[in-house]
């Protein structure tokens, strides 16, 4: 399970680098906004993850 986990997190990031360069009008919205969305969502786990466990 983590290992799709990371799988799609590794294709957030890299959705975000393939088409952050285009114009803003050539974007899908959804997509972009919502790997935006998830990639923070990601950090913000990851952070309190680590403070609850490794503190």
């Amino acid at each position: 399970m983590k290992f799709f986990y990371f799988i799609s997190l590794i294709a957030s990031a890299g959705y975000l680098l393939a088409f952050l360069p285009k114009l803003r009008t050539q974007r899908e919205p959804v997509a972009y906004w919502g790997c935006w969305t998830y990639l923070a969502a990601n950090a913000i786990f990851w952070a309190i993850y680590g403070i609850r466990y490794y503190l």
